[in-house]
């Protein structure tokens, strides 16, 4: 940038200054006792500015072209004016423009970034979702096979025990004597030792009388119990059907004492089998079997999932 003729400082858009016409020098506006919106003025095509000592060396003509164009213009016109003021007023509004515009750009911005930060957010929630799920897939696996492994437990609890259902119930019974009395029928008889305890079990279905439990001392003499009692039903004139014992019961069975889960199953299971004509259905140390027909092979029935493979 050129330096002012008087005061050697640079001429710049802060400190605008004019060149003289006559002897090509620059000046700062200021120093020549003009303001900064003077300068425009002398800038525009046509007029020309003389500093003073070109004016104080020139005629009355070359002084008078101080404010007027070398073309006789004396002075800029109004139109000019007015150009330059849209111009000017075409800046503000593009500046206004131009702050409106960078506002935006910094929302959309910050907004993109907010929604960075959730997005984020939200895959840390995935992979959290992801380990919770997997680690509930295993704890059902877990509690699924601690579930079994209890009901083994408890059906093999009941390994000496057996179920004689269909007696009635009377005042002031004497279950011993019942036991007593279904053993001699039978055929096996049983002596106290024979027996650690019995008593009768409520069931849902306050219809039927309550079952009673025998709890025999050792597994041999449970089976063999078991086994007379078969035997017992084979030869009567209806095996299909339950004993008959005076005084005790018309129709009386002896079953395994099975779990409650166990129970369910079995049920289901004589359900399915005789809407498949399948010809016996039965359990055997507390589990399920099934066989079509004397030629089949028997299968064990373990879960309910298992009843959808019987055809």
């Amino acid at each position: 940038m050129p330096d002012c003729d008087t005061c050697t400082g640079s001429i710049s858009s802060r400190s605008p200054g004019l060149k003289c016409s006559g002897c090509g020098k620059f000046f700062h506006a200021k120093c020549v006792n003009l303001s900064k919106g003077d300068v425009p003025r002398f800038q525009m095509p046509g007029v020309s500015w003389n500093c003073g000592g070109c004016r104080s060396g020139g005629d009355v003509h070359k002084r008078r072209s101080l404010a007027f164009p070398v073309h006789n213009v004396v002075e800029a016109s109004p139109d000019s004016l007015s150009v330059l003021q849209n111009i000017q007023s075409e800046m503000k509004s593009l500046v206004a423009k131009y702050e409106t515009l960078l506002e935006s750009v910094n929302f959309c911005s910050d907004s993109v970034s907010s929604f960075e930060r959730s997005m984020s957010a939200i895959d840390r929630m995935m992979v959290d979702m992801e380990r919770i799920t997997r680690e509930n897939m295993q704890l059902k696996s877990t509690v699924k096979d601690l579930q079994e492994r209890m009901e083994v437990l408890e059906q093999q609890s009941r390994v000496n025990n057996l179920e004689i259902c269909g007696v009635p119930e009377k005042a002031n019974e004497n279950v011993s004597h019942i036991i007593s009395k279904v053993a001699e029928v039978i055929g096996c008889p049983i002596n106290s030792s024979d027996v650690d305890r019995f008593y009768r079990v409520p069931i849902f279905d306050i219809s039927r009388p309550k079952p009673i439990v025998v709890k025999f001392t050792s597994k041999q003499k449970r089976d063999d119990f078991l086994g007379a009692s078969k035997t017992k039903r084979r030869q009567s004139l209806q095996p299909n059907k339950g004993l008959k014992i005076e005084n005790i019961s018309d129709n009386l069975y002896i079953n395994e004492h099975l779990t409650p889960k166990n129970k369910k199953l079995l049920k289901k299971t004589k359900e399915v089998t005789r809407n498949k004509n399948y010809k016996v259905a039965w359990t055997r140390n507390g589990f399920i079997f099934v066989r079509k027909d004397d030629r089949s092979r028997v299968v064990r029935v373990s879960s309910e999932e298992d009843l959808s493979k019987i055809v």
